[in-house]
């Protein structure tokens, strides 16, 4: 398969979040209430204390421009290319730099941000667009890709603590010719994980779930096929999801709140959150004829087997086509599930 990261800043409100748990969601709150200095403050801090996230120097550059200390703002964006920042188009146009654009040493950094194109995260590509909240996925195209020909698009969302490029695997293990991968990062750092790992749901505290946060996740599934469609040839405004544990969960959620946008979606060694799907909605669901595939292993020791059943049950009581299978060991997204994955997409 063919690899390619998109980095895309979709218009991603956080309005209903609660207090942010770092100082990058500190920064990134204050970017949407337009308070730049703030965001300039914390975006200062959480670079210093990771000075290889290359975004938030990329934003830490936008937002000393915007405050008219151009010197800092170069500083920063030389940060940001040391670091990988890849996305010379959009740098090269990003109205925010105005104020460096006709510098020497901005068109200097320029060519090492393009630089960074080929050899960033093993030759990813990169895009970018108006933002309020930056989120990143990467796509996967299958080896025969043809772009005249049309796909369907498969969204593969991962579990608690991975990363996109992590899961991205799994689109080499189903491997169906006739579509497009679209692998959506968890806009938040996993607790106790070393930044490079990610959720979809904020956490409280004890590690659970925020439900306040659960709208705002599946606007951002549905975010990310907006935005592959206006890249690549999809043939159907209807996507499909194939989700692991809380990708799962998050995947029953999505199909609930966008019934008309989901052709079907896969849930493995995953749950239902308690209270995040009504009964309308899951009647929605019957009537655009939302096709589920449920997967889970019977001895799952991070997600219990039940969880699995009582999501079968609880949907084919609302009348949706649901296939449940006992598979797989333990708490994995393996090649066996994969493999059931890519049997029931083709049987559609």
């Amino acid at each position: 398969m063919k690899h390619f990261l998109l980095l895309s800043a979709l218009l991603f409100s956080l309005a209903a979040f609660a207090a942010p748990q770092s100082y990058k969601q500190i920064a990134e709150d204050a970017i949407k209430r337009g308070d730049i200095a703030k965001a300039t403050e914390f975006y200062r801090k959480w670079t210093e204390a990771d000075p290889t996230d290359a975004t938030s120097l990329y934003n830490l550059a936008c937002c000393y421009a915007l405050a008219k200390h151009p010197d800092e703002a170069l500083a920063a964006l030389q940060r940001a290319a040391a670091a990988g920042w890849s996305d010379a188009g959009h740098t090269s146009e990003d109205p925010d730099l105005e104020s460096l654009r006709t510098r020497k040493d901005f068109q200097s950094v320029l060519e090492q941000i393009a630089g960074n194109a080929s050899s960033r995260s093993g030759g990813y590509i990169v895009h970018s667009c108006a933002q309020e909240r930056l989120g990143e996925y990467v796509v996967v195209l299958p080896d025969s890709y043809d772009p005249n020909r049309k796909y369907e698009l498969l969204i593969l969302l991962h579990g608690y603590g991975q990363s996109p490029q992590e899961f991205a695997k799994a689109a080499q293990m189903i491997n169906t010719e006739d579509f497009i991968y679209a692998v959506p990062q968890g806009p938040y750092t996993a607790l106790d994980s070393d930044g490079k790992s990610y959720c979809f749901l904020r956490e409280l505290e004890n590690y659970r779930e925020d439900t306040a946060s659960i709208a705002q996740a599946a606007s951002w599934v549905m975010h990310v096929a907006d935005d592959v469609m206006t890249r690549y040839p999809i043939a159907d405004k209807r996507v499909w999801l194939a989700g692991f544990s809380q990708g799962a969960a998050l995947a029953h959620i999505t199909a609930a709140r966008y019934p008309e946008r989901i052709a079907g979606y896969a849930a493995h060694g995953g749950y239902i959150i308690k209270g995040a799907i009504s009964d309308k909605q899951l009647a929605a669901e019957k009537t655009q004829k939302v096709r589920v595939l449920i997967t889970h292993a019977e001895d799952d020791p991070a997600v219990a087997y039940m969880e699995g059943v009582y999501a079968s049950n609880m949907l084919k009581q609302s009348g949706l086509n649901v296939t449940f299978t006992q598979l797989g060991t333990g708490h994995a997204f393996d090649s066996a599930v994969c493999a059931k994955i890519a049997d029931w997409l083709k049987a559609k």
